[in-house]
């Protein structure tokens, strides 16, 4: 009997360890999306360890392999040479350890968009509960989604990463263009998880009828990446958005960020047409010169109190984000709750 239970003492402690192993080397964040074109994708996951063999498997009917050259913990595979406008599905492999199936939808270049900006999930005040509401409410509802930044509280917190991207199961199937916020420092950590154009920190992307700039307001403005803008602007895109963290006209908490105000008569001379900014916990609708200006940063942080300025068309102190729908001559725009309310809607006519 004595033989007995030691033998089953053991193959327990096998069975312990060799669920341990299992559980160390599988995937603990992802795959999510990057960098989606209308002919290329970026493809990431992460795993608990440093693993061997990295595969995406993909295609209309994952009848393609594409393996990782570089092992590591961070996966990075980027699939070009695809069709435009068009459904592929996705897997991942880390040494044996396979994801569920998914899918990206390849950017059109004409024709109907639709793409979604939010802001400020810093979930870990209440261990990621709306931010969870908020990026479940967000799921399917549009290829591309664009953050104003303060994903985490603190970004040399490995684990507050891994948690924003377990959340957020919309990157699954709809591809993340980041910018950067305060919270999300340092550079060298927020790198790691989005490996985007240009310097990572000012870099701009097209989308059928528009184009997207994001600037990176956490480090002073200078000449060089003012006449980068200049530059980047002068796009003949039918439609011109540009994202940044601090708002330069804000009624909530932390309030304007003033000298971004002059910035303000460049957007209207190079004819940008929406500006979307994060940092004060709520939502808020601006119009300055001839550009709108957008405060959405309720993607799960405490919310803040948002009262009114002469500037202020709308306020509202609550989780959202902002769903955008265009055509090169119209444009609809929604602020929606995680619960489906529309807090605000209106148009825009070329």
């Amino acid at each position: 009997m004595k033989k007995f239970h030691a033998m089953l003492a053991f193959m327990l402690l096998l069975s312990f360890i060799n669920i341990s192993v299992q559980s160390e080397s599988g995937i603990v964040a992802g795959p999510y999306l990057q960098n989606l074109t209308e002919n290329s994708v970026t493809i990431m996951w992460i795993t608990e360890e440093k693993t061997e063999k990295n595969v995406v498997y993909w295609g209309e009917e994952l009848e393609n392999m594409v393996e990782e050259n570089e092992k590591g913990r961070i996966h990075a595979v980027t699939i070009d040479l695809l069709e435009e406008n068009t459904t592929y599905l996705y897997e991942v492999e880390s040494d044996g350890a396979r994801s569920k199936t998914y899918s990206f939808h390849t950017l059109p270049t004409e024709g109907k968009i639709n793409f979604i900006v939010y802001g400020d999930s810093r979930g870990v005040w209440d261990g990621w509960r709306n931010a969870s509401r908020v990026a479940k409410a967000m799921e399917g509802k549009a290829n591309v989604v664009i953050t104003t930044g303060d994903m985490v509280r603190n970004g040399g917190n490995e684990g507050e990463w891994l948690d924003f991207i377990e959340i957020s199961k919309f990157m699954h199937n709809s591809s993340l263009y980041p910018c950067v916020g305060n919270h999300d420092l340092p550079y060298s950590i927020f790198q790691k998880y989005f490996p985007l154009p240009g310097n990572e920190g000012w870099y701009s992307f097209d989308y059928g009828c528009a184009h997207f700039t994001i600037m990176d307001v956490c480090s002073p403005l200078n000449i060089p990446k003012i006449l980068w803008l200049i530059h980047d602007l002068r796009s003949d895109a039918s439609w011109k958005f540009v994202i940044f963290h601090y708002p330069p006209y804000s009624s909530g908490e932390h309030g304007s960020t003033e000298i971004l105000r002059l910035l303000t008569p460049f957007f209207d001379i190079m004819s940008v047409d929406m500006v979307f900014n994060g940092h004060d916990h709520d939502y808020e609708h601006v119009e300055a010169g001839g550009t709108t200006f957008i405060v959405t940063g309720g993607g799960g942080a405490p919310l803040y109190d948002v009262g009114s300025s002469p500037w202020t068309i709308f306020s509202a102190s609550s989780y959202h984000y902002c769903l955008v729908e265009a055509t090169s001559r119209h444009l609809h725009f929604s602020a929606i709750t995680p619960d489906g309310e529309v807090l605000e809607e209106f148009e825009m006519e070329k």
